[in-house]
Parts: structure tokens; sequence; C-alpha cells
């Protein structure tokens, strides 16, 4: 029997855990996060403030705090080490393609067609910020008054982009070996510190960052068997619920969640252990999250994240601006379809392909550096 519970427990124990090669529920959590961000942009203004769904960036962050941390601990625990030029190739690869190809078209349709003349000026400022990958200034230091440019939801790429540069050698060469235990203290204080951030408007930018250091905080604590019985209680009913709850009471109830808003660090904080639970939970309620049509979302989220915009502007021009709330609800359900479809295409024709050409160059790299390795330990070998 495990240590971290028997197999028939509530929640999975930690060899179930560290054998697991994708979290289902988790898709399910990433596909409510894009629903979420599209109804923040949805023109109608008859439901969809309600739902302020702006915080599903916060669980974007969350998500990818602890799914690249939990990749990275694995490499390490697999090769000894971490191939930061493959980790960094896979990441550029993933990353960039789509955030410069959807710069290229803002330049088209702005620059080109002359869309968005009244925003011409703004986006033309902007694009120094956006090109040299600093897209979270369009958004944390932009003037009072002043309409954001074009472009404007590239903000939280620039966040997460620094956090896997940055967190991967800070916690993967510096923290590495022996001093691999101050890892989650670190995490602690970085997250801490950021969390302070955020009641410092000058400081705000940093903000965001507690909440991947939440994620990586689950994390590091999943990974060891110690930190596994502490975090796991999480994915009990008597502890995932009333975290749930109170998330979507915060959700639903609260204008004071999305960033400059007094609950933002509350309701970050309350989704990691809404992470953790999700993770080694057994309970059947969860099951949907992983449910064809959710991981399909969840796997089209950065296309989609990138792209809906166009279609919702779109698709709210064409249609009449009355109706009310039927009306609205019609747009929209049109509006994310399509989204959906469109996303869809482009994840199988231009973003999937080059994420691929990445990881074949980054399973390149790491064959060469596993034949340096062999070469150093045994000078005699092919």
């Amino acid at each position: 029997m495990s240590a971290a519970g028997s197999s028939s427990g509530p929640t999975l124990t930690h060899d179930e855990f560290l054998g697991l090669r994708r979290f289902g529920s988790l898709d399910g959590l990433r596909a409510i996060a894009i629903t979420l961000v599209f109804t923040a942009h949805i023109g109608h203004q008859q439901l969809w403030p309600h739902l302020h769904g702006a915080s599903g960036v916060t669980l974007f962050f969350v998500l990818s705090g602890f799914l690249i941390t939990t990749l990275l601990l694995r490499e390490e625990d697999r090769s000894g080490r971490v191939g930061f030029g493959s980790f960094y190739v896979r990441r550029a690869f993933r990353i960039y393609p789509m955030f410069l190809g959807v710069l290229a078209l803002y330049c088209v349709l702005i620059l080109g067609l002359g869309l968005e003349a009244d925003r011409r000026d703004l986006f033309v400022d902007a694009i120094p910020e956006i090109v040299l990958f600093f897209p979270e200034h369009m958004v944390f230091f932009h003037p009072d008054g002043q309409p954001y440019p074009p472009y404007d939801g590239a903000w939280s790429i620039g966040i997460e982009e620094k956090f896997y540069f940055v967190w991967a050698v800070l916690a993967f060469a510096l923290l590495a070996g022996a001093r691999a235990r101050l890892r989650l203290p670190v995490l602690v204080v970085l997250g801490g510190l950021s969390l302070a951030a955020s009641f410092h408007d000058p400081l705000m930018y940093l903000a965001p960052y507690q909440f991947l250091a939440y994620g990586a905080i689950v994390a590091v604590l999943l990974h060891h068997p110690a930190g596994f019985r502490v975090a796991a209680a999480c994915g009990r009913p008597v502890v995932l619920l009333p975290v749930l709850v109170a998330l979507l009471a915060l959700q639903v109830g609260s204008d004071q969640i999305d960033a400059y808003g007094d609950l933002y660090w509350l309701y970050g904080l309350l989704v990691a252990p809404l992470v953790a639970g999700l993770v080694v939970t057994r309970s059947r309620g969860v099951g949907w999250l992983s449910s064809r049509p959710m991981v399909h979302l969840a796997a089209v989220s950065y296309v989609f994240y990138l792209l809906h915009n166009f279609v919702l502007n779109g698709v709210e021009s064409a249609l009449p601006t009355g109706g009310g709330l039927p009306g609205s609800v019609l747009s929209s359900a049109l509006a994310f379809a399509l989204a959906v479809v469109g996303s869809t295409v482009v994840h199988r024709t231009f973003e999937e392909p080059l994420r691929r050409v990445g990881v074949r160059i980054s399973r390149r790299l790491e064959r060469r550096a596993a034949d340096r390795t062999a070469q150093r330990l045994d000078p005699l070998a092919p």
C-alpha cells in the first residue's frame, strides 16, 4: 500500500499520480477558462458581465504554473537533468508562431486595410512592446482614459513567457541537486511578493506572477511523497466541494476578482487547491471535465484565445443589436461556435504542425545531449 493512501480511497496514490500522462480534468478547467474569457469580450451587456469572465486568465496562470513545473520535475526525475535547449525550443514553437501570426494579421487589418482607424496610432505605438515580448505593458502601463490598443489581449502571453523562461533556469539550474529543497520556500517567497504587489498600483504588473507561483507550488507538493500527503487532501470531497462553492460564489457574486480588484488575490489562491483536487480526486462527478468536447476546446484554447475577438466582433457587427437577452445569447452562441470551428482549422493546419516541428528539433537536441553525456562517461563510445 502506498503511503499516499489505498488504491480504493477518495484520491489517487502518489504512484498513480506520477503515472498520469495527461490530466483530463484540467483540460476541462482550461475549457472553462477560455469560455469565461470569451464572455468577457461580448459586446451585449445583458448577462455576460455578471460572469466576470476576465478571471479566466487567472485560471490559465495557475494551470500553466502547475503543468510546466510538473513537466520539468518529471523530466528531471527521468533524465537526471532538464534539457533547457529542448525545453525552450518546445515553448518557442508553442507560443510564437501563433503570437506573431496574429500580430501580422492585425498589421494587415489596421495598417493595410485601415480598420480600427481610431486606434491605429495606439497600435503603432504598441508594436515595439509586442515585438520585444513585453505585451503586458499595453495594459499595465497604459495611460488613464485612453482605449487599449488592438491586440491588448496578448498581455497574458507576456506574463506567461517570462515565467517559462525564468522559472526553468531558477528552479532547475540554480536550484538543482542539493538545492532543490529550496524550490518550495523560494516559490512561497516569490508568490508572497507578487501578492503584495497586487495591493500597490505601480507594481500591479507583477501581481499575476503569484498565480503562476501557486500552480508551481501545487506541482512541487504533489511531486514529492511528503508534499503529496498534504496536497492530496484537496481531492477529498470535504475539501474540494467547499473550495468549488467558494470559487463559484466569487465568480458570479463579486466584481473584485479581476486585476486591480480587492479579491483578485483570493480568487487565484482558491484556484490552487482546486487544481490539486481535480488532479488527484477519484470522484465521478468531475468526469465531464475530461469529455471529448472539453478536451477539444482545451486543445484549441490558445488559438481560440488569440482569434475569438475577430469572430465575435464580426458576428456582432453583422447581426442586429436588438433582441435583448435572447438576441445576445443567439449572437454569442453563434460567435462561439464559429470561433471553435475557426480555431480548430487554424490549430490543425498551422499551430499543431509547427508545434510538431519544435518537438522534432527538441528531440534532436536531447539525443545530441545524451550522446555528449555518454562520451564524457566513456571516451571510447562511438
